[in-house]
């Protein structure tokens, strides 16, 4: 079968509601998109202002970092990573249910910021401070 051919037939099979073979092992943890290049942005700036956030960040152990050493993570692997340690935090809160999907933020080459949907509150949504061996630092 073609490549054209197999895509063709994965569009019919998504449209129909049913999910192709080649689709079926995948996990899509990572949010991407203009909401996860804002959160992005935002902790960006929250970890280069010189506020009490950022001083108590640092003072935790995240490295130092500005700029483009702030990066959006894609990489499924460290999204999958991300979203079992946000739900190995959550089952030890006594919270329920698990989350499938996180923005995942690195800094530096030994620390990442983690948000979910799930957990807003409002307006707010909390922020899970992870070195780079998934280890709590501080959730903000």
């Amino acid at each position: 079968m073609s490549r054209f051919a197999k895509a063709a037939l994965g569009i019919a099979l998504t449209l129909s509601g049913c999910t192709p073979p080649s689709l079926a092992a995948q996990t899509v943890s990572c949010y991407t998109g203009l909401e996860a290049d804002a959160f992005a942005a935002l902790t960006r700036r929250k970890y280069a202002a010189v506020g009490a956030d950022s001083i108590g960040w640092k003072a935790n152990g995240f490295p130092f970092a500005t700029g483009n050493a702030i990066q959006l993570v894609t990489d499924p692997a460290v999204c999958d990573s991300a979203v079992a340690a946000v739900n190995q935090l959550r089952s030890s809160w006594g919270m329920t249910g698990t989350i499938v999907k996180a923005f995942v933020v690195k800094i530096g080459i030994s620390g990442y910021v983690v948000s979910t949907i799930e957990d807003a509150a409002g307006e707010f949504r909390p922020n899970y401070w992870f070195d780079s061996a998934w280890t709590l630092k501080q959730t903000i």
